[in-house]
């Protein structure tokens, strides 16, 4: 009789990872000689699970994640990964509204990415300075309310306009966005 000898354990990881903040990062080690293994992620922070062997990561700040594999003979490797969101937001502002009430771009609204939590202040000035409409402490996901093209419940005249709004994104940082609209009757 030969005796057989179990495959040496090997587990392996990316260096590095960078995605977006606020999208989960599904984590993927490449593996040998680990089925029926354990799986023990450190720290369990952030984690969909861990002691699963592909947890989804939702980090929101730079962490470091060490994977400890231990096989069904008891055999051991490790590997780590950093993690480290950037921050950018992604976002859509239209470019143009009719406040029409014909149920097609009646409002204007800004469209904000996974990262944002919630819009501090939003604004909208006229061509001359002055403010036209403002909302504050808005939650980032509601894309229904936004200016309806009124200033004084009465309609604003149709041209051009500049905003501005601050964020406050899921790690807590703030970023400033701004830009203009065409306002159509």
């Amino acid at each position: 009789m030969a005796l057989q000898y179990a495959p040496a354990p090997s587990v392996s990881l990316p260096t590095t990872l960078a995605p977006l903040l606020g999208e989960p990062l599904l984590l993927r080690p490449d593996t040998v000689g680990l089925s029926g293994a354990t799986w023990t992620w450190q720290p369990p922070d952030f984690l969909s699970c861990s002691s699963c062997m592909s947890p989804l990561a939702n980090p929101t700040e730079a962490i470091r994640y060490t994977l400890l594999a231990e096989s069904r003979w008891g055999c051991r490797d490790s590997a780590s990964v950093y993690i480290n969101p950037k921050d950018d937001l992604p976002w859509y502002a239209p470019n143009a509204f009719s406040p029409n009430d014909d149920g097609v771009n009646d409002r204007f609204s800004l469209h904000l990415g996974s990262a944002a939590e919630r819009v501090l202040v939003w604004e909208v000035y006229d061509r001359w300075g002055g403010l036209r409409w403002q909302a504050q402490n808005l939650p980032a996901t509601t894309t229904l309310l936004g200016w309806n093209g009124q200033q004084n419940n009465e309609p604003a005249p149709t041209g051009l306009y500049t905003w501005r709004a601050s964020v406050v994104l899921i790690n807590g940082k703030t970023v400033s966005l701004a830009g203009g609209v065409l306002l159509l009757r």
